[in-house]
């Protein structure tokens, strides 16, 4: 033990309670109290074929069952012929129980030392000056062999973990099933685990007519439900702010300076429209999966909802890709050459590069944007599986290379990781085609014209009147499972 640390304390306990399979064993773990405060716990390295070790431990409280505890921690890395973790935040006193259990994963399969305890003896275990063997526990009875329920969607026994072809940023394999990231709304508080983006639009087709911005008048947490609605940027600022103003972002995400501040000069006004948008970019991304996302989508003129996976590195450059989930234009009578686009029908699928790849569509009589429904993606290393409320509306299988000039999978670009994104844009160049009409009013900007946000700034007589209090995207969850 090095000298900012004491062993105090090892535990060696007889009483062998453990989950095996075959002929291997979670060895027993060693206890060491740090000094001044901190608990390490190892177990020996007895097997070669062993990739992880987890370890999970409260203070005063039995684990109900197989549950993360008040601390958990994965190890990937055999060190000095022990797995090893130190948690500085354990402190204890004479009289406190620490429980916990250990897991282990070995050619694939999980295994646990379930249900171990040591009670503390010592009157100031973080300061004794020398280590002591304590006397072991008495013995405890083994769990009854049931199937217990991690966090997830489904249950899964950890008793005979398989690893799933699902890989999450620097986590341990889960276990086939299991869930790997769940995001509910009951307080703003949800919203730790996601990154605002916080810029002007414009690095994007779709997004140059919108700012993007974390103020509560555009996002907010409500009823167990996250809320975006998007609103006139003059409805934050002030009269003739889009067309003379000068707007320059703090906090602003964006690596390009440029849309960190700008100024509205003659016809090159200012983004009329401003919206949010949450990522899980620096907490989440994963390869592979199923994803579901129940959410109730905007109605209004020109509004675009975004419920997307998108790449975590970029590492095909522009032609990394995106996956949409679900995608529905807000207005409520939007047609191309007599076909209707607007908010009956609903789209998914992905994009390559600058263009849309394969696209599925369904279109039903009432507007998607009347009640909630579940998008789900079922993402392998081989197919990419749309649905909606349960229903397939698409699949992309190929049988060769999506893009063969990326040199990757078969699937490639969607053989790297991804992460999640949320939020709303409005108008853009991406999303509707220039021969658009909505009621009976012609699309009033040209996609390739320098001067389309004024166009669609100058007819906002036309469209705002059609957002209302159901311009705004509701999500209650979002869920990833492992393959």
């Amino acid at each position: 033990v090095g000298q900012s640390a004491m062993m105090l304390l090892v535990v060696a306990i007889a009483c062998l309670v453990t989950c095996c399979y075959g002929e291997f064993t979670v060895p027993e773990a060693t206890l060491e109290f740090l000094n001044p405060r901190g608990l390490r716990i190892s177990v020996p390295d007895t097997d070669p074929d062993v990739t992880l070790v987890a370890f999970h431990i409260n203070v005063n409280q039995e684990f109900q069952g197989v549950e993360a505890g008040q601390w958990a921690a994965d190890v990937l890395k055999r060190r000095g012929g022990r797995w090893t973790y130190n948690f500085p935040q354990v402190k204890v006193k004479k009289g406190d129980t620490i429980h916990y259990w250990v897991y282990a994963i070995r050619n694939g399969l999980g295994y646990q030392n379930l249900d171990r305890s040591y009670q503390v003896t010592e009157d100031n275990p973080h300061s004794s000056p020398g280590p002591t063997t304590t006397q072991k526990p008495p013995p405890q009875p083994p769990p009854l062999p049931t199937p217990t329920e991690p966090p997830g969607p489904l249950p899964v026994d950890w008793r005979n973990c398989k690893l799933s072809q699902t890989s999450v940023r620097d986590k341990a394999p889960p276990c086939v099933g299991r869930g790997v990231f769940n995001a509910t709304f009951r307080t703003i508080g949800d919203l730790s685990q996601w990154q605002h983006e916080i810029h002007i639009g414009g690095e994007q087709p779709e997004d140059d007519f919108t700012v993007f911005t974390k103020g509560s008048e555009v996002i907010s947490v409500l009823n167990g439900q996250l809320r975006i609605s998007p609103i006139p940027l003059e409805q934050k600022y002030s009269t003739n702010f889009v067309t003379s103003g000068t707007l320059s972002l703090e906090e602003c995400t964006a690596i390009n300076l440029d849309l960190c501040s700008a100024r509205a000069i003659s016809y090159l006004i200012l983004p009329p429209v401003i919206s949010a948008r949450i990522t899980t970019k620096k907490s989440f991304s994963f390869l592979y999966g199923t994803v579901e996302i129940k959410a109730k989508l905007p109605k209004g003129d020109w509004i675009v909802p975004e419920i997307w996976l998108q790449p975590k590195d970029g590492a095909y450059g522009i032609d990394s890709g995106r996956i949409v989930l679900g995608l529905s234009r807000g207005n409520n009578q939007l047609t191309v050459e007599g076909k209707h686009i607007g908010n009956k029908l609903l789209e998914a699928g992905i994009l390559l590069n600058s263009s849309h790849g394969p696209t599925f569509q369904r279109t039903q009589q009432n507007s998607w944007a009347d009640d909630f429904h579940v998008f789900k993606l079922h993402w392998t290393p081989h197919v990419l599986e749309f649905s909606v409320d349960d229903q397939q509306i698409g699949r992309i299988a190929p049988e060769t290379d999506l893009n063969p000039t990326l040199g990757g999978e078969k699937l490639a670009p969607f053989d790297r990781e991804f992460y999640i994104s949320l939020g709303v844009h409005v108008g853009g160049m991406r999303d509707f085609p220039d021969s658009a009409i909505s009621g009976d009013k012609q699309k009033p900007w040209k996609n390739t014209s320098p001067k389309a946000r004024l166009r669609f700034w100058e007819t906002k007589g036309q469209w705002f009147p059609s957002w209302t209090s159901d311009s705004v995207l509701l999500v209650e969850y979002v869920k990833v499972t492992a393959l």
